[in-house]
């Protein structure tokens, strides 16, 4: 068989009229905006990343049209909000009053007064804000400085009020999409937003967003808030999407063109594989399988002739490296490895097969190394460990050739994207051969990390501080009138620097020894007068050095200015001797 002359792409677009029994979902969701009564809730869309909320609402926008004042239905006037393209507004609810007043100005069946209600009300929420205005509005700037905080709440109010007078039964209905691309920071400003308007009449709202990365947004940007509790007080509907399940045959649906791909391109790919690969790996998840798709029809175009021997181990591999990218670069150097490590005049590299490779054995053995599997996965979610030991078992023949996995590997590692696609170094000097050590680190583990180190920065004494600035956090002690910074974290790929200031900079000269090389590892000697300590996710010793050296630069710091400190537990450092 030839390669086809043309590569097609599978784009990956909102639908306007989604199937995969999206069309019920949204019949349902449009229903519950129009009739719910009274007008002032709000619906939550939840599913993760490339499910298609953005397609479901576009189907529940048209449903929304199709049955706005039919029916005793009221009339409705829907708003669409980008709450990603407006993520570094300082006031979020400006630029989203500002779109439902553009929306009911064009119009007519709106009365001329919500028009101006909605205008007074966005004018005075300007003066309140002091920025600079939007560009269609004139502004009358008020010289009393008490109606600078108490106009703007009253004019939203007279909003719902010029809604329900004298207007029949009307409603504005909200879709803000891509809320879960913003950061926390304003995934918490829309919240705050929405929470003001739900308190007028007339105002629907249909929020379409990853539940996990609210809660964790909620929770990043409110300490020791109940991430749900805040939701629940927000969303009164909430909806999520279901998983699919995309079989063979319901590529169809999700794809248009799948009968010509299938026959041109996916020759030699079994439905058991497609299937596998999709739910195992993917999870079902829609723009994860075009991707797939996509990636397969890519490294095909370039390799034709390299990968016709094996199309269906092919999808597998990349469905591995698109689901598990840190694991995919572990088992590939592993492979390398193991492979290296071989005499070729005693054994045929050829003839190995997966069951010598740590990074499979260890998930496909019977006994469970949770360290090494958390190592391996670059993650410690036991959910990860379970997913990826059943699609190895599944998916991948233990007798399966090493080498031929690997000459695979090289190709789709080549041409498929990976997260973090970076050889990864091991977190011990060259005289510690332990191949688990050498891992990549998921961002998310990372981000754990400081977390951590930042929990035992605190731990440390009391009177202790942390501080989150743009680019690095600092531990410092408050003792008197003084400010004494003993650590700064500065999150960096893969790991978290830790920088200590120690008033004896060489290392040499601490009174404690550390348990590695530290000439060849990650302890060095800062010519500013301190110590670096990277720390990487899994190094218990790392994060343990890290520890023991804030204590001592913090009793170094204390005592040469004099400086007493109540420490937290019994393992205060030990005083320098004289």
């Amino acid at each position: 068989m030839t390669r086809p002359e043309r590569l097609p792409i599978i784009v990956d677009a909102p639908a306007a009229e989604p199937k995969l029994d999206f069309h019920n979902y949204a019949e349902g969701i449009a229903a519950a905006a129009l009739d719910g009564e009274p007008a002032r809730f709000t619906i939550g869309l939840y599913g993760p990343w490339g499910t298609g909320k953005s397609s479901l609402l576009q189907s529940i926008r048209l449903n929304i049209k199709k049955e706005s004042g039919r029916n005793g239905r009221p009339d409705a006037t829907v708003v669409h909000f980008d709450a990603w393209r407006y993520e570094r507004e300082p006031h979020l609810i400006l630029p989203l009053l500002a779109q439902v007043h553009e929306a009911v100005s064009a119009n007519d069946s709106w009365h001329i007064k919500v028009r101006a209600s909605i205008g007074k009300a966005l004018r005075s929420l300007e003066v309140s804000a002091s920025i600079p205005l939007l560009a269609d509005i004139t502004l009358a700037r008020s010289t009393d400085s008490e109606s600078r905080y108490v106009n703007p709440f009253q004019d939203l109010s007279a909003i719902g009020s010029s809604i329900t007078d004298g207007n029949g039964a009307q409603r504005i209905v909200v879709m803000v999409d891509d809320l879960d691309r913003c950061s926390p920071a304003a995934v918490v400003n829309v919240l705050e937003a929405i929470h003001v308007l739900t308190d007028i009449d007339g105002f629907v709202f249909i929020l379409a967003l990853d539940y996990e990365y609210l809660v964790k947004a909620i929770r990043k940007q409110y300490k020791g808030a109940d991430g749900h509790r805040f939701i629940e007080k927000i969303v009164q509907i909430p909806f999520r999407i279901p998983q699919l399940e995309i079989s063979s045959d319901r590529l169809e649906e999700l794809i248009g063109s799948w009968s010509s791909l299938r026959s041109e391109w996916f020759t030699g790919v079994t439905d058991t594989t497609l299937e596998g690969v999709a739910l195992l790996g993917l999870r079902s998840n829609p723009r994860q399988v075009k991707r797939l798709l996509n990636s397969f029809m890519l490294t095909r175009f370039m390799k034709w002739d390299d990968t016709a021997g094996d199309p269906d181990l092919l999808l597998r591999i990349i469905g591995l490296q698109l689901a598990w990218p840190f694991y995919f670069i572990n088992l590939h150097r592993d492979i390398a490895e193991t492979l290296a490590n071989f005499d070729d005049d005693e054994v045929d590299p050829s003839t190995m097969t997966l069951q010598v490779v740590p990074a499979v054995s260890v998930f496909l053995s019977e006994d469970e190394d949770v360290i090494a599997r958390k190592q391996y996965a670059a993650s410690s979610d036991p959910d990860v460990h379970r997913d990826l030991k059943r699609y190895l078992e599944r998916l991948f023949d233990r007798n399966q050739s090493a080498d031929h996995l690997r000459r695979l590997m090289d190709m789709t590692r080549e041409i498929v994207e990976t997260e973090n696609d970076e050889p990864a170094t091991s977190t011990r000097s060259p005289q510690w051969d332990n191949q688990r050590e050498k891992v990549v680190a998921d961002p998310a583990a990372v981000e754990d990390l400081l977390e951590e180190l930042t929990q035992e920065a605190e731990r440390v004494a009391e009177d202790v501080e942390i501080r989150t600035q743009r680019t690095y956090t600092v531990a410092r002690f408050l003792g008197g009138n003084r400010r004494l910074v003993f650590a700064t974290f500065l999150k960096k790929k893969g790991r978290v620097d830790v920088q200590v200031p120690l008033v004896a900079a060489d290392v040499d000269d601490i009174d404690f020894s550390l348990p590695r090389n530290i000439d060849q590892t990650d302890v060095t000697t800062l010519g500013s007068g301190g110590v670096l300590v990277q720390v990487r996710p899994g190094d218990g010793e790392a994060l343990r050095d890290a520890v023991r050296l804030m204590r001592r630069s913090l009793q170094d710091r204390a005592r040469k200015v004099g400086v007493p400190v109540r420490w937290r537990d019994d393992d205060a450092p030990r005083q320098i001797e004289e």
